[in-house]
């Protein structure tokens, strides 16, 4: 299992994948405090939530009952239906070739919902971490003195 901040590259390895909610959390901040879109904080809220839950059962049951898992799924869709009405796609300009360039916010949701599975893998199996702080503080070269 990958757990990464979704590098496009890294995807092209033959393995399961699982994204890093603190760089969610973080481009989730940026977000909020750019544009003030309040299904960010909402998301934000949620991930958190779960992690706090899951976090809680991880020395009793190692798993979320089924009716909790159905439960956060659906907030979660909600909020990334919620942001879309808020970033709906970028207009076509006429005479312009290529892709029309998107607002981050729509870049963070279109990952979220095409990644929904790779986000909450956390969720699912207590064995993947919520993000990958320890892997980067593990690489990360010895302070000198």
């Amino acid at each position: 299992m990958a757990v990464h901040d979704f590098w496009k590259s890294y995807l092209k390895y033959k393995c399961d994948h699982a994204l890093c909610n603190a760089h969610h959390l973080r481009e989730l901040t940026g977000i909020l405090e750019l544009t003030g879109q309040n299904w960010a904080k909402e998301m934000m809220d949620l991930l958190l939530e779960i992690k706090t839950a899951v976090d809680a059962r991880k020395t009793e049951t190692d798993k979320l009952e089924h009716e909790e898992i159905e439960s956060f799924e659906k907030r979660y869709e909600r909020i990334i239906e919620k942001g879309f009405l808020e970033n709906p796609p970028p207009a076509k300009e006429k005479g312009k070739r290529g892709r029309t360039k998107q607002s981050k916010a729509k870049n963070m949701l279109d990952r979220l919902k095409e990644h929904r599975r790779e986000t909450l893998a956390f969720m699912y199996d207590f064995m993947i971490p919520f993000d990958n702080n320890q892997a980067e503080k593990d690489l990360r070269m010895i302070k000198v003195k």
